[in-house]
């Protein structure tokens, strides 16, 4: 099956290259980018999701900072977003022109002590961050309808994914938290691989983004060959709550208590809690570094707000954004401290815990 979101970025990016960008600056901007050029540093190969949503940025910040000479974007893709993450914290300027958009990805390897990150995002400042959910689904041929039956299970589990490292991790810390036996075969190419292996009866339960889940398995609930059990949940005040674009399905915790009818808790449950934060809560998400000039930030943060009341943000975004509404200010920030206010130790327990369950090698110092 084609990928939509394929479709809609080489349509996207076939139309802002024609498109002549009215001037709409932010209210009470400051002259700061006047006449500067603007990189938005994007550690992904051009054509996927992370790249479509920074030039989606592009246009709109173009048409929020009028005056700037130009806003470009420059995909510096390799080592699983390390080596673009490692260029824009160790050879860009802190002077607010070089802009990170990235996601989860990059923080999870901060966050794992995965080999080659030289950068922390501690070290940077969010500006935007765009919630990006998913949901775990089962094969009603396990027998199981609800998380009760789940976890009480005889049924061989099995689960496919792409690596212990991505954002399957969510799904996988669910299964450990829900004391599930599942057999996890990971190496996949991608999710779409693994949605053929769950059509095909190699795989029973999965997690699926919320894009991939839209278009590929809610068409299988439908016809009665995918049952939704959970989502991921989304992070707000320290708080696991329903994802707004499932609000019919139970967050994790939700279905966590009506499992066993009390609360999660541990090492295991505040490592969740902050992959979440950053993979989900704020799953796409633009920062520059933490001693970028006050001016320069301010007029940024000006500018942000301009692109998210904007109605063109969200037409030519529509497919982009998949329903969520992107988060800045004080929403943003909090969210951020819940991700980078993790614990060294909680950390080096979910290291040791890959290390052990995935056969892996990351650092536990």
């Amino acid at each position: 099956m084609s990928n939509p979101r394929r479709r809609f970025s080489a349509a996207f990016l076939a139309a802002t290259a024609a498109i002549a960008i009215s001037a709409v600056p932010a209210s009470g901007q400051s002259n700061y980018y006047d006449d500067k050029d603007i990189e938005l540093i994007v550690p992904y190969a051009p054509g996927g999701g992370n790249d479509s949503f920074a030039r989606l940025l592009q246009v709109q910040y173009a048409a929020c900072l009028p005056n700037a000479a130009s806003v470009r974007v420059i995909n510096i893709p390799g080592g699983a977003t390390v080596i673009g993450a490692n260029e824009f914290e160790l050879m860009r300027k802190p002077d607010g022109l070089s802009i990170l958009v990235t996601a989860g990805t990059t923080s999870y390897a901060w966050m794992l002590g995965q080999d080659g990150v030289r950068y922390s995002p501690r070290n940077w400042t969010p500006i935007l961050g765009l919630p990006g959910g998913g949901v775990v689904y089962v094969n009603p041929e396990t027998g199981v309808t609800n998380v009760k039956e789940l976890v009480a299970t005889e049924a061989e589990l099995v689960f496919g994914g792409i690596s212990a490292t991505g954002l399957d991790l969510l799904g996988l810390l669910t299964f450990e938290i829900l004391g599930l036996d599942v057999q996890a075969v990971l190496g996949y190419a991608g999710k779409g691989p693994v949605q053929i292996a769950y059509q095909q009866g190699e795989v029973n339960i999965d997690y699926q983004t919320t894009p991939a889940y839209i278009s590929l398995v809610a068409p299988q609930v439908e016809a009665g060959t995918a049952i939704p059990l959970y989502t991921a949940g989304m992070v707000e005040d320290g708080e696991l709550i329903r994802d707004p674009a499932f609000p019919e399905f139970p967050s994790f915790l939700e279905a966590y208590r009506e499992a066993f009818g009390k609360e999660p808790s541990g090492q295991v449950w505040d490592a969740y809690l902050a992959l979440v934060s950053s993979g989900v809560s704020a799953q796409r998400q633009v920062w520059v570094h933490q001693d970028i000039p006050q001016e320069a930030l301010g007029a940024l943060k000006e500018a942000t707000q301009c692109v998210v009341e904007r109605d063109e943000f969200y037409a030519q975004g529509e497919d982009i954004l998949a329903g969520y509404k992107p988060i800045v200010g004080e929403t943003l920030e909090r969210n951020a401290e819940a991700m980078l206010s993790v614990s060294d130790d909680v950390l080096s327990w979910l290291r040791n815990h890959l290390n052990e369950t995935y056969d892996l090698e990351l650092s536990v110092d």
